[in-house]
């Protein structure tokens, strides 16, 4: 029997398999020196926590592979918690992480915007000072509905072109990531 690690590693192999590959970073290695301030730049723009309702899981999944495909550390909360975890403290340890080392992004729709889970998800990225992107992608939803703090930071809108959606969120991590 294979634990779980060594499943989800086979599953990532085997999603893998075909997929032209894309560059992510360059380090530079020179005269048998890795630098490790671009190693720490790279390591620190990694991390995703996603925020969304999960029954919009079938919208945001499309999102979630992309990102992982493109070398981000996507944090997946069914695969992650485990019976009797505290689900809370697991959360926000995990946003803790992704504002340190990466990115908080909110899936705007409009169950999300009603969703507890999610309103405290993107107040605690908030007081965490993380680097946090919304996402629009309900079409019935409009930017200029969108309550605060949200409202004022600019939303990736990719209800007018949905299948492009999660390879330009994968793009627009990767130009804002540190250099």
């Amino acid at each position: 029997m294979n634990s779980r690690w060594v499943k989800r590693e086979r599953d990532a192999v085997a999603k893998a398999v075909g997929r032209k590959p894309k560059r992510v970073s360059s380090i530079r290695v020179d005269d048998g020196e890795l630098d490790l301030s671009s190693l720490d730049a790279f390591i620190a723009t990694t991390r995703v926590f996603p925020s969304f309702s999960h029954s919009d899981r079938d919208l945001v999944r499309p999102y979630l592979d992309e990102l992982a495909a493109r070398g981000f550390e996507v944090f997946n909360d069914l695969e992650t918690l485990v019976p009797g975890d505290n689900i809370a403290a697991v959360i926000e340890n995990e946003l803790r992480r992704a504002a340190k080392n990466g990115w908080v992004v909110a899936f705007l729709t409009h169950r999300s915007l009603q969703s507890a889970w999610v309103q405290q998800e993107i107040e605690f990225a908030m007081q965490l000072g993380a680097k946090f992107v919304p996402v629009l992608i309900d079409p019935g939803l409009s930017i200029s509905a969108l309550p605060a703090p949200i409202g004022s930071i600019h939303v990736l809108n990719t209800t007018d072109d949905p299948a492009t959606g999660p390879a330009r969120l994968a793009d627009a991590l990767h130009q804002l990531a540190p250099s």
